[in-house]
């Protein structure tokens, strides 16, 4: 299992990038269907669905509705995306320290 976490979580790291530097360069909120195309967005729902623990998934989920939330400003994307990352590293073994 750890290995297909890994596994699914060096998928979205790209996807993951794709989404910082979209908001860092946006002034407005962000669609999620306008980030992914459709086929990379499937592999990443169903790769954490099936493969990510409750705490990355939890993460994954706050960022994901950040996203879609008008009322938040485009900045708390990278707090949720900060959280996601190290909740990541700490289940694939590394401390948050790092």
């Amino acid at each position: 299992m750890h290995q297909q976490r890994k596994e699914q979580y060096t998928k979205l790291i790209p996807l993951l990038i794709k989404i910082f530097v979209l908001v860092n360069n946006s002034k407005e909120q962000l669609d999620p269907k306008s980030i992914f195309n459709q086929d990379d967005w499937l592999d990443c729902q169903l790769g954490m669905s099936m493969y990510a623990s409750e705490e990355v998934l939890e993460a994954y989920t706050d960022m994901m509705d950040i996203l879609r939330q008008k009322s938040e400003p485009p900045g708390m994307i990278n707090r949720r995306l900060g959280d996601l990352i190290l909740t990541m590293r700490k289940e694939v073994g590394f401390k948050d320290s790092n």
